[in-house]
Formats: C-alpha cells, sequence, structure tokens
C-alpha cells in the first residue's frame, strides 16, 4: 500500500520520548524495555501514514490523538503530512490548556 501521509515528528516529542526512555533504562535499569518502547512508538505512529484521521479529537484543540498503553500520541494532519506533537501520560491530570 503506497504511503499516503508523512510523518514530522516534533523535536518537543523526540525530547519526551527521549526522556521516557532514558527513565526506563536509568531508573529502572530495564534495557530491554527502554528499547521496545521505541519500537512501539514507531509501529503505533507508523499507522498515521495511512490513517491519520484514525485518532480522536483531543479536548475539543486541532490535535488528534492516538493511544498507546497508558500513553497518549498528539498529533495534526496538515495537508498531505502529519505532525507528531507530543505524547503524555493518559493517567496523568492533563488539559488542552497544557499543551504548550
Amino acid at each position: 500500500m503506497k504511503k499516503l501521509y508523512n510523518l514530522h515528528y516534533s523535536n518537543k516529542f523526540k525530547k519526551q520520548v527521549y526522556q521516557i526512555c532514558d527513565y526506563i533504562l536509568e531508573e529502572l535499569q530495564n534495557p530491554i524495555a527502554s528499547y521496545n518502547f521505541k519500537i512501539k512508538i514507531l509501529q503505533t505512529t507508523s499507522v498515521l501514514e495511512y490513517f491519520p484521521y484514525i485518532g480522536q479529537e483531543f479536548q475539543n484543540t486541532h490535535y488528534r490523538y492516538l493511544p498507546m498503553k497508558q500513553w497518549l500520541i498528539l498529533y495534526e494532519v496538515q495537508n498531505n503530512s502529519v505532525e507528531i506533537h507530543r505524547i503524555i501520560n493518559s493517567k496523568q491530570n492533563f488539559n488542552s490548556s497544557n499543551l504548550n
């Protein structure tokens, strides 16, 4: 199947993923889980190349979200690309005013 949308990962998203993986690696002493987390991120977001509107609207914003276990991946569709902005823990008290 031909990709319809290009994925772009924001610097903020990359930094958040790095921090989560670093925490798993250093604090939890689990390099396998850290690696698996990165792989799961790539697998989860890759679906957006074909189905960018699969995620639901996030709290009446222009963002959509894709769930991944306890995480929410926030993104937006722009023309023929998908900009992945944030990853947040779904257990946190989080609202749209915290996005900036």
